[in-house]
């Protein structure tokens, strides 16, 4: 067009984070995450913000990839019974070609809050319809670092015991409470250092959107006190 046409983003990553966050169920998870990690590496978008994206120079890029991607910042996994000298050629023959780095990349854990924190943020829906409820409300905690393998299985457990089917305790009784559409939140995520637990609703009215939080809180103090059926935790036990 002559050089007239008005410049536009593009880009692969560019283009598929927009996709991500295109998405309402994304942006939840991406809310609650950094709601519960702000102070570390967890709480910033791994694949990045698309309104971010287009403020990165190619400098600080290029100095992001030269400190975490190099060989100081390297895990390398071998298995079979070969030989181990042969393993440390084949590492060698790429390693030799650099210099070791000071690589600071460990995760530092996120301080706990004194008091909760309530966070509020917006999603591009489209124009909405008339009548149609397009709340979501999450309610996040951050757990304890967990380094014993039986209490990461125990946390398993105990997420299919609550939330791991329709039928669920607490993933029904947060449905059949009317006050959303649809269960959202995963449960636990125990892939980090310190590992988060997130229930919520989506498709919630406004006005039912501070009912939220005390029906969940509610519920499992009913779970609590009340128990497990011990079928629904053998059944949980038996899918894993």
């Amino acid at each position: 067009d002559g050089g007239n046409a008005p410049l536009i983003y593009k880009g692969v990553v560019f283009n598929e984070m927009k996709g991500v966050y295109s998405s309402p169920e994304s942006v939840l998870r991406d809310v609650s995450q950094r709601s519960i990690y702000p102070d570390n590496t967890y709480g910033v978008s791994s694949g990045g913000d698309p309104k971010a994206i287009p403020d990165l120079t190619y400098q600080d890029f290029k100095a992001f990839h030269e400190r975490f991607y190099h060989p100081s910042n390297t895990r390398a996994f071998f298995y079979g019974d070969d030989d181990p000298e042969e393993r440390l050629n084949i590492l060698d023959a790429v390693f030799s070609e650099f210099d070791k780095a000071p690589v600071t990349s460990q995760v530092s854990p996120q301080k706990r809050f004194a008091e909760p924190r309530r966070v509020e943020r917006t999603y591009a829906s489209g124009e909405p319809e008339p009548g149609k409820r397009t709340g979501m409300v999450t309610v996040n905690w951050m757990l304890d670092e967990i380094v014993d393998p039986k209490a990461r299985l125990a946390l398993d457990v105990l997420e299919m015991v609550l939330v791991g089917t329709p039928a669920a305790p607490l993933r029904k009784a947060m449905t059949d409470s009317g006050l959303g559409e649809s269960f959202a939140g995963g449960g636990f995520s125990d892939d980090y250092l310190q590992p988060f637990a997130t229930f919520g609703l989506k498709g919630i009215a406004d006005a039912d959107l501070a009912k939220v939080e005390p029906m969940i809180l509610d519920n499992l103090k009913a779970l609590a006190d009340n128990g497990i059926d011990p079928k629904q935790i053998e059944a949980s036990l038996n899918t894993l």
